[in-house]
């Protein structure tokens, strides 16, 4: 209740902040709002909603909440010329929609905008593109290093690094792994008789998703394409080190589980609290589990290869082109993408604010940051990862990137990842063939 009041003052005092004259219109209009929200994000955007039309008589906003089937109803809506006023869209789209001009272009919305600047966002915040802004996220996602520190302390480790300019080096990352992988004899891998098919906890999970693939990818100054993207990368020396290393984790060092075995296995944040596995590599959204089990989870950044880094994006908001109002979308969107606005969401979906001020000013952080699924790990951790460590990932840069990173090569790494082959340099043999015609550059000039 206290939190829900909290947020009801905060809201009630945005607009005194950040009202511009748009010359909107004198008439009441309404808009349509569409989003997949679900959970604590639809609760608390119900809540901003409410609270936009109640400070806004001549504007009215209708939330649509379309948790299935998301993308094929907005094409539908855009194709019938009856979009919505204001909609999320995933980031790997978001530049390839502009460029086919389904979206309104927000740059003269934002250079007439006087409450904030785009300099003020944290980076990965805004989409740019063509010289334009085509959308902002409201909450932004970082990578973290997950683990249990009670098994730390069994096993006389010492925790992780919490220095993000620091973070373990992958092999310090793997001899940890190995110690605190254990099988139901006591063994460790590498110890006469150690059983891999009876292992009582292990040492790590095996990040194989692209999402978590690709901090390690620049942190050895590597990615599944080159800067330009221009060329395949994760078929280079490089590449081939970090996909090679994170297979070996399952089949060489024998610390994470097979995707075989994993299947049977409860969720990888349950595993983490049940002592199953101490270590895993996620999103920050992980802490709103670890938050409402009330369980003190050890967090430090990501290990690195050659040197420190991370990853920070977030699906936008944009006004789709068709939109009858869009001064008015532009209002909402305005409200929406504002820090203040999305605290509750900071709470309830585990967001994190989208502006560098909010990662600074000690008020504005305990506004969002204290609260039980935020521990002094996070606070000690996140905001350095935010402000100095992660740079905009390849799935908003790289054109082209769902059907060639997501449809051609991580199909093909699945063979690494299953142990139908073992040697990567091997899998990644062909790619660039496969490749090839999406390989057309990046979206950023």
């Amino acid at each position: 209740m206290k939190k829900a009041i909290v947020f009801m003052v905060i809201l009630g005092t945005v607009f005194s902040l950040i009202v511009t004259t748009l010359g909107v219109s004198a008439e009441k209009v309404e808009l349509t709002y569409m989003t997949w929200a679900g959970g604590g994000q639809r609760t608390a955007d119900e809540a901003a909603v409410k609270k936009f039309n109640e400070t806004h008589p001549n504007i009215q906003v209708k939330p649509v909440f379309v948790p299935d089937d998301y993308l094929s109803k907005l094409n539908t809506l855009i194709a019938a010329n009856t979009p919505p006023d204001v909609a999320f869209l995933n980031e790997y789209l978001i530049h390839n929609w502009a460029a086919n001009g389904a979206l309104t272009d927000l740059t003269s919305f934002f250079r007439g905008e006087k409450s904030f600047k785009i300099s003020d966002f944290v980076k990965g915040a805004v989409y740019q593109s063509q010289g334009k802004i085509w959308g902002v996220t409201p909450g932004v996602e970082v990578i973290l290093l997950y683990y249990n520190k009670e098994l730390f302390k069994q096993s006389g480790l010492a925790e992780p690094s919490k220095d993000p300019q620091h973070p373990w080096k992958w092999d310090q990352f793997v001899e940890a792994a190995k110690k605190l992988t254990v099988d139901a004899t006591g063994k460790h891998p590498g110890d006469p008789g150690f059983n891999e098919m009876a292992v009582k906890t292990y040492g790590t999970t095996a990040p194989t998703f692209w999402l978590f693939i690709l901090p390690f990818l620049k942190s050895n100054n590597s990615g599944f394409a080159t800067s330009d993207g221009k060329q395949l990368a994760i078929d280079k020396p490089a590449g081939i080190q970090v996909i090679q290393a994170i297979a070996d984790l399952i089949y060489k060092h024998k610390v994470a589980p097979s995707p075989a075995v994993q299947q049977g296995l409860p969720s990888t944040a349950q595993m983490l609290m049940n002592k199953q596995v101490a270590m895993f590599i996620s999103g920050q959204w992980e802490v709103s589990t670890f938050g409402d089990a009330n369980y003190d989870v050890g967090i430090a950044p990501i290990p690195m290869f050659k040197r420190p880094a991370n990853i920070i994006w977030g699906a936008p908001v944009v006004i789709p082109k068709g939109s009858k109002y869009p001064k008015e979308a532009f209002e909402f969107m305005k409200f929406y993408i504002y820090p203040e606005t999305g605290i509750q969401l900071s709470i309830d979906a585990s967001w994190m604010p989208n502006m560098k001020s909010w990662y600074i000013d000690k008020d504005k952080v305990k506004l969002w940051m204290d609260n039980p699924r935020h521990n002094e790990d996070f606070k000690q951790v996140v905001p350095k990862i935010v402000l100095d460590i992660a740079s905009v990932p390849e799935n908003v840069t790289l054109k082209n990137f769902d059907p060639m990173v997501v449809q051609t090569i991580m199909p093909q790494l699945d063979l690494l990842w299953t142990g139908k082959e073992r040697d990567a340099s091997k899998v990644v043999k062909g790619l660039s063939d496969k490749c090839k015609q999406y390989l057309q550059g990046t979206w950023l000039k």
